[in-house]
């Protein structure tokens, strides 16, 4: 599976909503083989989440490619990863070891699911830390 940086937080804080049916479903999928699977290996680069998401134009994100890119670049420093392949638990190891209220605001700040209350660090920590 592969996966934009800052999806890695999206995966642990969707709550099924989304930009489009389309992009529930695949979600939803995606969440459930990582769930089912924490040794599934993932690429972390630009990714499966993306490829249903009406914002998708040609590759590009027509919300706003830059901002993509800037959320991806914080995700992968604030986690100390680099563009790779990685076993999902080992991402998860990473969240719950280097991912603090500031480096979180840090990557999601702005985000408009985050803005509406989807995604907070309190629901983030709740998720890792049953």
């Amino acid at each position: 599976m592969i996966l934009r940086p800052h999806h890695l937080l999206c995966t642990l804080l969707y709550c099924n909503n989304g930009y489009s049916e389309n992009f529930c479903i695949n979600m939803k999928k995606v969440i459930a083989q990582l769930n089912n699977n924490p040794d599934f290996e993932l690429k972390i680069i630009s990714d499966d989440i993306c490829i249903e998401c009406p914002n998708n134009k040609d590759g590009e994100c027509s919300s706003g490619n830059e901002n993509v890119i800037k959320r991806d670049r914080t995700a992968l420093e604030t986690l100390s990863l680099t563009e790779g392949v990685y076993n999902y638990k080992d991402v998860l190891n990473k969240i719950r070891n280097n991912l603090s209220p500031e480096l979180f605001e840090k990557i999601c700040g702005g985000c408009v699911w985050h803005e509406e209350g989807y995604c907070t660090y309190g629901i983030l920590c709740e998720r890792l830390f049953p």
